[in-house]
């Protein structure tokens, strides 16, 4: 499937994060951010127009794909309660590393030179674009960072125009303007909401008047 639209049914990540942060984490989601997650929800069947046979095995990879990527973020929201952040990364890096090695011995298939060369670009433009989303969460507030996140859609496009020739439907860009919002609007409730918090843990008690 085109790079642009696998990356736009990526971004329905966050709204299972929130849906799946009641049974998982033991959160409190009011009527406002469960009505953003079914508005993108409807957004990503937007994306795939299922009424035109459009659930492809790629379709469905890259929900899935979607899937597990929430379960690891709630899985690190988690582990936050216990482990430091550097502890998180590296396990998390480690054990990755493990498990998609397991099954090599069955399918490996030695790369040529000009392969290898792409995969070590990928690891080290990867790891480069990890520290610098690292660093940026560590100098501003996550509600300033997060929006970036949306631009992947922008060079998903471009890459994917000028790498394949692929050119996204409109009925791409109609429903990633639907998930996008609709994320938006939860990391919107979300900031306000520790924002309320904050403002009401440094208010002062009032006193009762003898």
């Amino acid at each position: 499937m085109p790079l642009a639209d696998a990356v736009a049914i990526s971004f329905m990540s966050p709204l299972v994060v929130t849906a799946l942060s009641v049974p998982l984490l033991g959160e409190r989601v009011g009527i406002h951010r469960w009505s953003a997650v079914i508005i993108g929800f409807g957004g990503v069947l937007v994306i795939v127009n299922p009424s035109r046979g459009m659930f492809t095995p790629g379709v469905s990879v890259a929900i899935c794909g979607a899937i597990a990527s929430a379960l690891s973020m709630i899985t690190i929201r988690q582990l936050n309660r216990s482990d430091p952040p550097l502890a998180i990364v590296f396990y998390f890096t480690l054990f990755a590393t493990m498990f998609t090695a397991l099954p090599l011995p069955f399918v490996w298939v030695t790369p040529s030179g000009s392969d290898l060369g792409l995969l070590v670009l990928m690891g080290l433009t990867g790891g480069v674009g990890q520290y610098f989303m690292t660093r940026a969460y560590g100098l501003a507030p996550a509600a300033v960072i997060s929006p970036f996140t949306y631009s992947g859609l922008l060079w998903a496009t471009l890459l994917g125009w000028f790498l394949w020739s692929d050119v996204p439907k409109p009925q791409v860009f109609a429903g990633a303007a639907i998930v996008i919002a609709s994320g938006l609007y939860i990391l919107y409730r979300e900031t306000s909401k520790k924002v309320r918090a904050a403002a009401e843990s440094l208010t002062p008690p009032s006193r009762s008047t003898p």
